[in-house]
């Protein structure tokens, strides 16, 4: 079965880069903006001297690339999603900077914009508490490695305090008994994998989401999706300090914590348990600059960065 998805992807993938190919030699003279993520497609656009725009993410190669090289020389603009890309890329390769833009990820408003209360989120999803519960929701592990849940699990471990409660949303399910072998506390629960479309009345239901993301080559590179969803379900925030996740949430919004640091995120925690002003004043502020978080505010934001350098050439 693994070896028949893995050949389905591998077809998909090809066919894929096939009809793109195809698409790019019947329109190539037409004086079309080309625009792409797909290393292939933009390779094969910087050999026909088509100047596309490359958007690059979660650029982590440990080394230079020689066709990474020629994309990014022959790119008429370059979109990275966050400043941890676009540094290990000056690294590798010679950029002119006036090309470049980080325009990191966003996020459907509308879609975590529900008419739930907590109170009936919770009861919807079999939740019959009415204590603070702190929430992880996302993949546990990114690339095989642990997205900071055992740190998280360990501050738990650490709580006495009854009313706090962390309940972990996410899978893939057969990594939760790997994470659940490290509990030592009552007040850790595990909702498994969950369809997306669960997730808005999830984050109704939760007090505060973490997000304990490590200084890894991950956390260094990532536009986390997540922390957009988060954003616009209105959640008071608990983070890691590391710099892609402080660059995207506003220290009024959110509350930082020594990256790593188990009994700073224990005590972080415990302070946001006792601190019902401080929750509410986090929400607050998350919900003030929902706009700029957007897909359509992302999208003016490349397309005015385009059309303005098109513009003073």
């Amino acid at each position: 079965m693994a070896r028949a998805r893995k050949l389905a992807y591998y077809v998909r993938s090809l066919s894929f880069v096939a009809s793109s190919w195809l698409y790019v030699i019947k329109h190539a003279g037409g004086g079309a903006t080309f625009y792409s993520r797909d290393y292939a497609i933009l390779l094969l656009l910087s050999i026909m001297g088509l100047k596309p725009i490359a958007e690059i993410h979660d650029y982590r190669s440990k080394r230079s690339k020689a066709f990474i090289g020629l994309i990014l020389k022959n790119a008429r603009r370059i979109i990275v999603n966050s400043e941890g890309t676009l540094e290990l890329l000056r690294q590798h390769y010679k950029l002119n900077l006036d090309k470049v833009l980080v325009a990191p990820n966003g996020v459907d408003l509308d879609y975590f914009n529900i008419k739930l209360t907590k109170d009936e989120a919770r009861r919807s999803l079999g939740i019959d508490s009415n204590d603070i519960i702190f929430g992880y929701v996302g993949s546990l592990e990114a690339v095989g490695n642990d997205k900071g849940v055992g740190d998280l699990i360990e501050a738990f471990n650490k709580i006495s305090l009854s009313m706090a409660r962390l309940l972990i949303v996410g899978g893939p399910d057969n990594l939760v008994n790997k994470y659940k072998s490290m509990v030592r506390s009552d007040n850790i629960e595990f909702a498994g994998h969950v369809e997306y479309g669960k997730i808005p009345t999830y984050l109704r239901a939760i007090d505060v989401v973490v997000i304990p993301l490590p200084n890894n080559a991950h956390g260094k590179t990532t536009s986390p999706i997540k922390v957009y969803e988060f954003m616009a379900a209105g959640k008071a925030i608990v983070a890691s300090n590391i710099d892609t996740l402080k660059s995207a949430l506003s220290e009024s919004g959110a509350v930082f914590y020594e990256v790593g640091n188990v009994e700073d995120l224990r005590d972080t925690v415990l302070h946001l348990a006792r601190d019902e002003e401080l929750r509410h004043d986090l929400e607050a502020n998350v919900l003030k600059n929902l706009k700029d978080i957007s897909w359509d505010g992302r999208a003016t934001k490349i397309i005015n960065h385009i059309e303005h350098n098109e513009i003073s050439k």
